[in-house]
C-alpha cells in the first residue's frame, strides 16, 4: 500500500473511532452555564429583542439560530423555536450543531496542513490523532462556543489568502478578502482580530511590495505607501459599515459603545466580577501555557509526543537537530514571501497568529481557560508537523523498524496511552447517563459509599455530613457560619464541590474572594481528603491541585464541567460555640479596580449600572481621614464617588453572618486626605484606628470593603480582618 493511501486510511479509522465513542454520548454531555446564554440570545434574535454580548457571539448566534430554525421546520422536535425549552436544545440539537462544527473545523485544518497537495500527508494523520484525542477541543466544540467558530473563520481566511498569494493576485482582491474576513472574524469574536493580524499584514504588504512590480508601469514607493494606507483605512471603515448593517437589531447604541470602549481599552469587562482570575493575580496569564499542555494536548498525548521526539533525538542527536533546523530554515526562507509561495511557510504563519493571539489575551484583565482554544488548536497543527518530521527521521535512521511487528505494537500502545484520557471521558459520560438519571448521580453514590465506609448509618447522613454550597441525594447543604448552630453541632464531614475546591488546594490567597473560607478550613479542619466519582476526576484533581498549590495559578479547566468531577472531604474538629478568624490581606492579594471619571459613560447616562466596578456605584463611601461621608456627584448621576481613583479591597464571595473588623494599615501619608473607604453595605468607620466595623445579620453573597486612593500601587497597604460568628451587634 502506498504511504499516502495508508495515511488516509489510518486517519479515516481514527475519525470513525472518534465518532464511535462520541455519538452515543452526545445526549449525555452535561450542559455548560454559558450555553444558556447562547440559546437565550438566539431566542432574542428571532424575538426582535436586543442582543447583549455583541463582541463574542454575534456570528455564532446567527449560525445557531439558522440551524435551529431549520431543525424546527424539518423535524417534530418539540423545540417550537424560539419559544421552546433550552434544555431540549442542549441535550440534542445543540450537540448536533457542535458535532458539525467539530468536523468542519477539522476539515479546514486538513486543507491547511495539506498545503495545496493532493497526496495525503503524514502530518495530517498526526494532527488527526491529536485533534480527536484532545479533551479541550472536544469540550469547546460541543459547548456551541464562539472560540471554536473563530478558529474556523481564521482557518478559512488563511486558506483563501494562501491561494491568492500563490496566484500573486492584485492588491484589490486581497482588499476584498481582508474586508470580508476582517468583519467576519470580529463579528464572530472580537479577540479573533489577534489571530487575523499576521494574515492581514501579509495580505497588505506582499501584494504591493512584490506582486505589483510585475506591472509595466512601476509605481513609486510613496504611491504604494499611499495605496496601502487607503486600503487599510478601507478595511477598517468597511468593517464598521458591515457591523452597522448586520448587527442584530434592535440594540442600545449607548450600551454598545460602552461595551466597545471596555472591550478595546480594558479588554474585558469582568475584572470586578471575577477578581480571582485577573491579570494581577500572580501572573494568571501563564494559565494559558498550562492549559495548552494539560487540557488541549493532554498529558498522555504530550507523553506520546515526547516519546517520538525523544526517540528521534536519541537516534540522531546532531543529525536530528540539523534535520529540524533545516525545516525551520525553509519556513523562514525570504524567497517564499517574495514569490508568494506561502504554503511553504504555513506553520510559521500559524505560529505567528497563535503568538499574536496569546499576546492579546495575555494582556487582558480577566483570563478564562476557554480563551486558550485558538492557541491550543494552532499548537496541534504545528505539533502534527513536528511529529511528522520526527517520525520520518526515525524511520530513515532505522529503516527496518517499520517492517517489524514489535514496532507497530509499540505504535499501537503509544496511541492507546495517548488517547486514554479521551477513552476515560467517553466512559465517564456514558456511565453518568445524564439527563435520564439527572445530574451528579455518580457523586451521590460515591458520597454514600464514603459514609458507609466510615460507619455512618443512612439515618445519620444528614446529621453527620453536609455539602457546602451544594446538595446531593440524601445529603443536605450548609453554610459555613451555620456549623456552630445546635442542629449542626454533630456535623463531622463537610463535602466541598469542585468549583470552589481551590480553597482546599492553595497555600496562600491566590483566590482573592475566598480568604475567609480558606482560613476557616485551616483553623477548624482536622483533615482534608479528596474523592473521585469518575476516572477523569483523578486527572482533573492532580493537574488542578498542581496549578493552584505549586504554580500559584487560579486555573479553572473547562473540561472539569464535562464529567462529575472531584470533590473535597473536610473532616472537622469539634467546633466551639463561635467561629473566630484573624488574617492579613496584603496589597498583592487585594482586589483591584480603576474607576474612570467620565461625563459620557456614567450612572447618570447608564442608570442600570452597566459594567461599572462595584466601588463606583457603592453608596456607602466616607473619607479615610475623618470618616465624613463623601458627597454625591451630581455630574455622574448621584454616584461615582470614587470616580478617578484606584480601588483596593478585600472581598468575601460568601459573607458569613457575624461581625467583621477590618483594620486598614499602610495608607500613603500624602493620600490620606483624598482616600475613601467604600462598600455596598452600611458600616461603622473609626478614622482614628482606621478600622471598619460591619455587622452581618445573616449569610449573604459577595461583599467587599476597601479603600480608594489616587495612587495605583500602594505596596505597604494591608487589611487586618477579624471575624466573630456571634450575630449580636456590638
Amino acid at each position: 500500500m502506498q504511504k499516502p493511501i495508508l495515511y488516509f486510511t489510518l486517519s479515516t479509522l481514527v475519525i470513525l473511532l472518534a465518532l464511535a465513542i462520541t455519538w452515543p454520548i452526545l445526549p449525555h454531555i452535561l450542559p455548560h452555564a454559558d450555553e444558556y446564554l447562547f440559546y437565550t440570545n438566539a431566542w432574542s434574535i428571532l424575538s426582535g429583542k436586543e442582543l447583549q454580548n455583541y463582541f463574542h457571539v454575534a456570528a455564532t448566534e446567527y449560525a445557531f439560530t439558522a440551524f435551529l430554525s431549520v431543525v424546527n421546520m424539518l423535524t417534530k422536535s418539540g423545540i417550537n423555536f424560539p419559544n421552546g425549552d433550552p434544555d431540549v436544545v442542549t441535550y440534542y440539537y445543540g450537540r448536533i450543531f457542535g458535532l458539525i462544527l467539530y468536523l468542519i473545523t477539522y476539515l479546514a485544518a486538513v486543507v491547511v496542513l495539506q498545503r495545496g497537495e493532493n497526496k495525503f500527508k503524514l502530518r495530517t494523520l498526526f494532527f488527526t490523532l491529536l485533534y480527536f484525542g484532545s479533551l479541550g477541543i472536544f469540550e469547546r466544540a460541543f459547548r456551541v462556543n464562539s472560540d471554536e467558530t473563530s478558529v474556523l473563520v481564521i482557518l478559512n481566511f488563511l486558506i483563501v489568502s494562501l491561494y491568492l498569494h500563490k496566484k500573486r493576485s492584485q492588491p484589490f482582491k486581497f482588499f476584498l478578502v481582508n474586508l470580508g474576513f476582517g468583519f467576519l472574524a470580529t463579528f464572530t469574536n472580537f479577540k479573533s482580530i489577534y489571530l487575523a493580524t499576521p494574515i492581514l499584514v501579509l495580505n497588505t504588504l506582499l501584494p504591493f511590495i512584490f506582486y505589483d512590480n510585475e506591472k509595466e508601469n512601476h509605481e513609486s514607493f510613496y504611491t504604494k505607501l499611499y495605496k496601502m494606507a487607503l486600503y487599510t483605512l478601507g478595511v477598517f471603515g468597511g468593517t464598521v459599515a458591515l457591523w452597522a448593517i448586520f448587527i442584530p437589531k434592535p440594540f442600545n447604541y449607548f450600551n454598545f459603545w460602552m461595551s466597545l470602549r471596555n472591550t478595546i481599552v480594558t479588554q474585558s469587562n469582568f475584572d470586578f466580577n471575577f477578581p480571582n482570575q485577573t491579570n494581577g493575580n500572580l501572573g494568571s496569564w501563564s494559565s494559558y501555557f498550562y492549559d495548552f499542555f494539560v487540557e488541549y494536548i493532554g498529558l498522555t498525548q504530550l507523553a506520546a509526543i515526547l516519546t517520538v521526539v525523544g526517540t528521534a533525538y536519541y537516534l540522531g542527536r546532531k543529525r536530528y537537530l540539523s534535520f529540524i533546523f533545516d525545516f525551520l530554515r525553509k519556513q523562514l526562507k525570504f524567497q517564499n514571501f517574495k514569490t508568494g509561495e506561502l504554503f511553504l511557510s504555513t506553520e510559521l504563519i500559524i505560529l505567528a497568529s497563535a503568538f499574536c493571539y496569546y499576546l492579546g489575551i495575555g494582556h487582558a484583565t480577566t483570563h478564562w481557560s476557554r480563551w486558550g482554544l485558538p492557541v491550543g488548536f494552532f499548537g496541534l497543527i504545528i505539533l502534527g508537523t513536528v511529529l511528522e518530521k520526527s517520525f520520518l527521521f526515525i524511520t530513515n535512521e532505522r529503516a527496518s523498524w517499520p517492517r517489524r511487528p514489535k514496532f507497530w505494537l509499540a505504535v499501537l500502545l503509544l496511541f492507546t496511552f495517548g488517547w486514554s484520557l479521551r477513552f476515560a471521558l467517553a466512559y465517564d459520560i456514558s456511565r453518568s447517563n445524564y439527563p435520564s438519571q439527572g445530574g451528579l448521580k455518580l457523586t451521590s453514590a460515591d458520597v454514600k459509599q464514603f459514609l458507609t465506609d466510615k460507619g455512618v448509618a443512612p439515618s445519620d447522613y444528614t446529621k453527620t455530613a453536609a455539602w457546602y454550597g451544594f446538595g446531593s441525594e440524601g445529603i443536605g447543604n450548609i453554610l459555613l457560619s451555620q456549623l456552630t448552630d445546635p442542629e449542626h453541632k454533630e456535623t463531622k464531614y463537610l463535602f466541598w464541590p469542585y468549583w470552589n475546591i481551590g480553597v482546599l488546594y492553595e497555600n496562600g490567597m491566590d483566590d482573592k474572594e475566598s480568604a475567609n473560607q480558606m482560613y476557616l478550613v485551616k483553623k477548624y479542619a482536622q483533615k482534608v481528603d479528596f474523592r473521585f466519582p469518575t476516572l477523569l476526576s483523578h486527572y482533573i484533581h492532580y493537574t488542578k491541585m498542581f496549578a493552584w498549590r505549586y504554580l500559584g495559578i487560579t486555573w479553572y479547566p473547562e473540561v472539569e464541567s464535562l464529567v462529575e468531577s472531584q470533590y473535597g472531604v473536610v473532616e472537622l474538629k469539634s467546633l466551639p460555640n463561635r467561629i473566630m478568624l484573624d488574617y492579613d490581606v496584603p496589597f498583592d492579594k487585594m482586589t483591584y479596580y480603576y474607576t474612570p471619571y467620565s461625563e459620557i459613560f456614567n450612572l447618570k447616562n447608564l442608570p442600570n449600572g452597566y459594567m461599572f466596578p462595584p466601588c463606583y456605584s457603592n453608596p456607602f463611601v466616607v473619607y479615610a481621614q475623618d470618616g465624613k461621608p463623601v458627597p454625591e456627584n451630581p455630574v455622574l448621576g448621584g454616584s461615582g464617588k470614587t470616580a478617578g481613583l484606584y480601588c483596593h479591597g478585600t472581598r468575601f464571595v460568601m459573607t458569613f453572618k457575624g461581625n467583621y473588623w477590618i483594620k486598614i494599615e499602610g495608607l500613603p501619608k500624602g493620600d490620606e486626605n483624598g482616600a475613601m473607604i467604600y462598600s455596598a453595605y452600611n458600616y461603622t468607620y473609626d478614622p482614628i484606628t482606621k478600622t471598619i466595623y460591619f455587622h452581618n445579620p445573616s449569610d449573604a453573597y459577595s461583599a467587599e470593603f476597601g479603600v480608594a486612593t489616587r495612587e495605583k500601587n500602594v505596596p505597604g497597604l494591608k487589611f487586618h480582618v477579624s471575624y466573630d460568628s456571634l450575630v449580636n451587634s456590638n
